[in-house]
């Protein structure tokens, strides 16, 4: 008895050593994928160079905001004080740089993981927990929705999560101790709907219902902590937009919003763009709604018994806020698969519960044995859902595999360096630089200019909607002595009518942009 009970205990330390060094292992690999070659996988991009640049000149000028040929402008573009006041740290600290700035994407990213496996753990289990890391990270078939691709980059999404996530992990606790726990609720829900306005109206929803449900089920006190959870978050949210960040502000120059924005983005009837956005689904978010079903109709099936249990409310808050994020992108938004990313996300959770259930808990070997128990119609159920689980696995792991080596090898790249360099070091120092690649700007020391925000809109809705919209723009008007036309100004057509009046010679190429010099006169 004595050597079968150490026997025991060695087989059970053996296994749980396996577990630690799995994980520990696991955990340096993730650290590796979100830090190697970090200024260059994927390449810098438009949306990530207006914040960076606002930072950058916040940091050294003052001016929160970019520049335009070399004068303070005022600011649109650039992402909310949640996301720059880390990157204003990051560049006081560490130098301006991107790397630097999107190290704060890489923390934010690594607490958005460690939350979405403390609320799956609690909400289920340790096993489903791990399988949502898993579904995260071997099950996200493109960079943008791969949260170590887009989590290495400097944009709003991940700090939205991560706020919003770490507010129900709060909420969880405020459950058990109001007064202790509530505040933080309030104050982190607040920052989060301030930090991307996409947020607010599925937030909203993952709150009524449940706020609904428990009303009507006479649940006082989870009533009472919801009802409290989302007008003090609203209240919260108005003083941070009424008085802290106008604080915050004085000196600085805000623009207005351009006009139409949310009619190219969030709110889109188009049929081609509805067409296109259904088939990206199907392609990419398939799994996730099959999930996000699966949970729907375990709530549904469990309702008299899950609407008095402050757990399964709260799992259908977390339900309900990634099914409206979901169903907004799939009815109503422009299609880009980056809006996709936060509602795969937050389903991932309930992606891992639908194969842990098709799977008898993740139980790969499955034998015909399993199944003794079971009628012959039974095992075809439980056999068909088995290969169902495992076949999708299996294909998005192959297509997560061939699109991390593209991204990490096939379409690194660093040439917005090596422009910057040649723009900063083989010009005059009064050149005037016109380009719409935004993420340049904050490596050029030397004058740069570019259109109205007005613009984007119109060449979104000519490029992305297949509107016939004319650009009412000349770049010529300021003169400038270079052109650089990247991946952005190649996408939209931006400089396409000024190429062919013979006002610009190609002077370099490094990959990704094309720089030309101005053809001027002798007499100029």
């Amino acid at each position: 008895m004595w050597r079968m009970a150490v026997r025991v205990c060695k087989t059970t330390v053996r296994s749980e050593m396996k577990k630690c060094l799995g994980l520990l292992g696991g955990a340096v690999i993730t650290l590796l994928a979100l830090t190697v070659r970090l200024e260059s996988v994927p390449p810098p991009w438009w949306d990530e160079g207006w914040t960076m640049t606002a930072v950058r000149n916040w940091v050294e000028r003052g001016h929160y905001g970019p520049l335009l040929a070399g004068q303070p402008a005022p600011r649109v573009m650039e992402g909310a004080f949640p996301i720059t006041m880390p990157l204003a740290v990051s560049f006081r600290v560490l130098g301006v740089g991107i790397w630097q700035a999107r190290l704060v994407g890489v923390a934010f990213t690594i607490a958005t993981l460690l939350l979405i496996y403390y609320l799956a753990a609690r909400l289920y289990d340790k096993a489903i927990a791990l399988a949502t890391l898993a579904v995260l990270l071997f099950m996200s078939a493109h960079p943008e929705l791969h949260p170590i691709v887009i989590g290495r980059q400097v944009l709003g999404e991940m700090p939205a999560l991560c706020y919003l996530l770490a507010g129900y992990a709060c909420l969880l606790a405020a459950f058990r101790n109001p007064l202790g726990f509530m505040p933080l609720v309030i104050v982190i829900w607040a920052i989060a709907v301030n930090t991307k306005r996409q947020v607010l109206p599925f937030w909203l929803i993952s709150l009524l219902i449940p706020l609904a449900l428990t009303v009507i089920k006479r649940n006082v006190r989870i009533a009472g902590l919801l009802g409290i959870a989302l007008v003090g978050s609203l209240i919260a949210s108005s003083l941070l937009d009424s008085f802290v960040v106008p604080f915050l502000e004085v000196g600085m120059q805000r623009g207005g919003e351009a006009a139409g924005i949310y009619d190219v983005t969030a709110l889109v009837s188009e049929p081609s763009v509805r067409l296109l956005t259904l088939a990206r689904v199907l392609v990419f978010g398939l799994p996730t709604a099959a999930g996000l079903l699966f949970a729907g109709f375990k709530f549904i099936d469990t309702y008299e018994m899950s609407s008095k249990n402050d757990l399964e409310l709260l799992k259908l808050s977390l339900l309900l806020l990634s099914g409206s994020w979901f169903g907004w992108y799939l009815l109503s938004s422009v299609g880009w698969i980056r809006y996709l990313f936060p509602p795969i996300f937050l389903g991932s959770v309930f992606l891992a519960a639908l194969i842990s259930e098709f799977t008898e808990r993740f139980y790969f070997s499955f034998k015909r044995r399993r199944a003794e128990s079971f009628g012959p119609r039974q095992f075809r159920a439980h056999g068909l859902r088995f290969v169902l689980a495992t076949a999708m696995m299996a294909m998005y792991f192959v297509g997560t595999a061939q699109m991390l080596y593209s991204t990490y090898f096939s379409n690194a790249d660093d040439s917005i360096f090596r422009v910057a360099e040649f723009l900063n070091n083989q010009t005059p120092t009064n050149s005037l630089i016109e380009t719409y690649d935004a993420e340049l700007f904050v490596l050029l020391d030397r004058r740069y200019h570019y259109p109205p925000d007005q613009i984007h809109v119109e060449l979104n809705r000519r490029t992305f909607l297949g509107q016939d919209v004319s650009i009412d723009y000349d770049p010529l008007a300021v003169d400038p002595d270079y052109l650089v036309v990247g991946h952005h100004s190649k996408m939209w057509g931006l400089y396409d009518p000024v190429m062919k009046t013979g006002e610009f010679r190609l002077l370099k190429t490094f990959r990704r942009y094309n720089v030309y010099e101005r053809v001027r006169s002798k007499t100029e």
